[in-house]
């Protein structure tokens, strides 16, 4: 003789409570990985920008001033910004390679007009000495600066010392380009 058991499947209120705690689970989980992604790009754009100074200074150490100008093999100003700095790579190695800006991921039709000409992912180099001027930002003199738009993607990059610069206690996502200013290290 066999003895059949009944199976009982879920009804309609477990099923439905279930649904609402992974619901409720993932709204507190996506937040933070979110947070957490945009932390992992700081990061990076903190040791790319100290890197990139790095071989800056070296350069300065070995040619008695900072790349630009003509100093980008009769290049001008206004050339892409991954190819400003390939004067670093080569013929002596300052850094391996040119380290690519985590957060500009917008296409070129996303960015202001007179942006979107050299934008190419590159973080931005600006070299005030090659006019024989320095940039004045909040009191302090300095000869050259390598920025990104930051997590807001803020793109007022045109014109380093009108600009707003990034800090993270205004929130993660607050306005303001993160900007390595040199010589001397200062990160705004």
């Amino acid at each position: 003789m066999s003895i059949m058991r009944a199976t009982r499947g879920f009804t309609l209120i477990e099923l439905l409570i279930v649904v609402a705690i992974i619901g409720i689970l993932a709204a507190i989980a996506v937040p933070n990985f979110i947070n957490a992604q945009i932390k992992a790009k700081l990061s990076r754009v903190y040791s790319d920008l100290r890197a990139l100074s790095n071989a800056l200074e070296m350069y300065r150490i070995d040619n008695n001033t900072y790349p630009g100008g003509e100093n980008w093999n009769g290049t001008k100003w206004w050339t892409k910004h991954t190819y400003r700095f390939h004067i670093l790579t080569t013929p002596v190695a300052y850094i391996s390679t040119v380290p690519i800006d985590p957060f500009q991921t917008a296409t070129p039709q996303q960015i202001n007009s007179s942006l979107g000409t050299i934008w190419d992912g590159g973080y931005v180099y600006d070299d005030a000495s090659r006019s024989g001027q320095t940039l004045n930002v909040y009191g302090k003199s300095y000869q050259y600066t390598v920025r990104s738009p930051g997590p807001a993607l803020d793109w007022s990059l045109a014109h380093a010392s009108y600009v707003n610069y990034y800090s993270i206690s205004n929130g993660l996502t607050s306005l303001g380009v993160i900007a390595y200013l040199g010589p001397g290290g200062t990160i705004y």
